[in-house]
Formats: structure tokens, sequence, C-alpha cells
């Protein structure tokens, strides 16, 4: 699953319906439904200042950058935020999500797995390095 599809997902979710993940197959994040805006993709690198994302947004993201950072450190204070914007299902959903996507990241680094292309000719802004 894609990382800012599954967060989007999750921020979006109303907290009464269970959330599954749910694999999705060569799809690019703008195909799915609650896509993150291009707005939204050019001021990722720059979040907390974005007028572009709400504030349970920036929370998931906040998830996001601890979590990716090595070693991956989640502090109390963002934790009990957290704690009380998403469910415990949603928060573990997320941080599946999160998980998953830096496994996968850090696998293809390993075997130097480039894109396949799937999402050519969609809006996709490279991380800052």
């Amino acid at each position: 699953m894609n990382i800012l599809a599954a967060i989007k997902r999750e921020v979006h979710a109303p907290q009464s319906r269970p959330m599954l993940l749910q694999p999705l197959v060569h799809q690019s994040v703008c195909n799915l439904p609650n896509c993150f805006t291009e707005e939204q993709l050019l001021d990722l690198a720059e979040f907390e200042r974005s007028t572009h994302f709400n504030e349970r947004e920036k929370r998931a993201l906040r998830l996001t950058v601890a979590l990716t950072r090595t070693p991956a450190e989640v502090p109390d204070e963002l934790f009990a935020v957290l704690r009380g914007e998403f469910s415990e299902r949603e928060l573990v959903e997320l941080t599946n999500a999160i998980a998953w996507e830096n496994y996968r990241a850090r696998f293809n680094r390993t075997f130097a797995i480039e894109s396949e292309n799937f999402s050519k000719g969609q809006f996709c802004p490279l991380p800052e390095r």
C-alpha cells in the first residue's frame, strides 16, 4: 500500500468504521480515492508550515517522519497526541502502513530495485535528499 494513500485513508476514515489494510497493487497515490492534492504533494517536505494539510493529517505525517528516521523513535508527547486523535485500531493500521513502506524502501535499496513506471505520467515529487 502506498504510504500517502494509507495516511490519507486513515486520516479521513470515520473512527467507527473498521480499517483493514488491503494491498493496492500498481496504483499511484493519485489514482486512489482521497488522494493527496498536487499542492499537498508539493508541500509534503514542508508539511508543518503548509496550509494544505489539516492538523489531523499533520499529526499522521509527524508519526511518519518519526518512524522513518534511523533510529525510529516516537516521542511520548507525540504518541499521547496521536492517541487523542486516532482510535487504537487506526493507530495500529497507520503504523503498520508506515512500517511496511519503510520495509519496502529499504528492501528495494538493498537490491537496487528501481521504479517500474506504474505511475508514469502521474504527479510524483521526489523526496528531498
